[in-house]
């Protein structure tokens, strides 16, 4: 084999082939031009009390706080404890 591998040469492969798997998806998703909608049938149910969720915060800072928040949007969710260590971030949970 007269092939000469050398550095270059193998990151020009090794970039393309990257570029290439990387834009793949993007490229095969939007030739379907297909708009996918969630629907949340469940959301309605009656649900008994072994269905809940309880939560537990520890630590209400930002992303405490934020994490906490879209978890409550969630139907039969709810906070049973809050942790934290300073009590102005605890009070504001």
């Amino acid at each position: 084999m007269d092939q000469k591998n050398s550095r270059r040469s193998f990151l020009r492969q090794a970039s393309l082939t990257t570029a290439a798997l990387g834009t793949a998806p993007y490229l095969l998703s939007a030739s379907t031009n297909k708009v996918q909608l969630l629907h949340r049938e469940y959301s309605f149910d009656q649900y008994g009390s072994n269905d809940h969720i309880n939560i537990a915060l520890i630590g209400s800072g930002i992303q405490g706080i934020y994490d906490t928040q879209a978890a409550l949007m969630v139907d039969g969710v709810k906070i049973v404890a809050a942790c934290d260590l300073y009590t102005g971030r605890l009070d504001r949970a």
